[in-house]
This record gives structure tokens, C-alpha cells and sequence, in this order.
């Protein structure tokens, strides 16, 4: 479970301060802490608020703070964050994404990227599909070039017999 769940926070409250204890003794004993930034200390009567920048140097200051025997008897525990709120949220953003998720998903993922011409091609009445040439039909048997050679269209490779493409510098059969 982590530290903020059980009720950490950046800053620090002692309770039962003997009136010995100063701000700059305070400061001094987390100075050598890296990273730590003390944002403020204030005083409020026999207690002190120690406002740190973040969690985890938090959770280190206590611990040092804690075995230190000038705190021996004051209590240490973490003190409500001002900055530990939520932020609030318009209404605006909760109706957009309602919205989003009303809509229903196509039953084709690629039916979004049907443009409208496309559709006009597939929905025309009245009209003959075309009949694949006699070289469209070669084209679809020659095989696939592979990055260690030519596979036969079983993936196996073909190296000693590469096809031809006419007007591609290949080899002529």
C-alpha cells in the first residue's frame, strides 16, 4: 500500500514543541536531506506546520526529524495538504464523453475510411464489374519479393529463378 493511501502528505505538523524549538534549528536539522525544499514553517502556539515539496522527501524529513533526540516527545504526523484536493471538472467535458460512447462502433473498423467515391463505385446500379486483363492476372501470379530473395507464394525462396518485369531491369525468361 502506498504512503499517500495510509495519509501522507508534503507537509508535517509536531504538536507538543517546547518553545525552545526554533525555525532555523528546524531548517538546519533537514538541510543535509538532497532534493528537500522547506516552502514555510509556521508557529501556532505549541505546534508547528512544516510545509515541504513533495511526499517522498516528507516521508524521509519524519523519519530523520523522528530519530533525532531534539524531537524526542514532540509528535510528528503529516498535516492536510491544501494542493491535495481535486480538481473540478467542467460539465461540458462529462457530456462529450457521453456522447463519445453512445455512438455505436461500425461493424467494419474500415467502413471509416470509406471515402465517398468509394461508395458510389460499390453502390452503382446497373453497373458491370470489370473483368481483370489478361496482364493484371500475371501481375497477381508473380511472387513477392522478400528481403533475402523471392519466395515461390508458398514463402519458400526462389533465388535462382527471380521473375521478370518488363520495364523494371529484371530478368527476361
Amino acid at each position: 500500500m502506498s504512503a499517500i493511501s495510509r495519509g501522507a502528505t508534503r507537509n508535517l505538523l509536531l504538536s507538543k514543541v517546547p518553545p525552545t524549538l526554533t525555525e532555523a534549528q528546524i531548517r538546519e536539522d533537514l538541510d543535509h536531506i538532497h532534493n528537500l525544499h522547506v516552502e514555510k514553517i509556521e508557529m501556532k502556539g505549541g505546534s508547528i506546520l512544516v510545509n515541504l515539496n513533495s511526499v517522498c522527501v516528507a516521508l524521509f524529513a519524519r523519519t530523520c526529524l523522528m530519530s533525532r533526540s531534539s524531537y524526542k516527545g514532540i509528535k510528528i504526523e503529516f498535516a492536510a495538504d491544501e494542493c491535495a484536493g481535486r480538481l473540478p471538472t467542467s460539465e461540458r467535458k462529462d457530456f462529450e464523453r457521453k456522447e463519445v460512447q453512445e455512438k455505436a462502433a461500425p461493424k467494419n473498423r474500415f467502413d471509416i475510411l470509406a471515402t465517398a467515391k468509394d461508395s458510389e463505385d460499390e453502390g452503382g446500379e446497373g453497373e458491370e464489374e470489370e473483368v481483370p486483363s489478361e496482364e493484371a492476372a500475371k501481375k497477381e501470379e508473380l511472387p513477392m519479393p522478400h528481403a533475402n530473395g523471392w519466395t515461390n507464394g508458398y514463402g519458400h525462396h526462389d533465388r535462382k529463378n527471380p521473375p521478370s518485369y518488363p520495364g523494371r531491369g529484371g530478368r527476361r525468361t
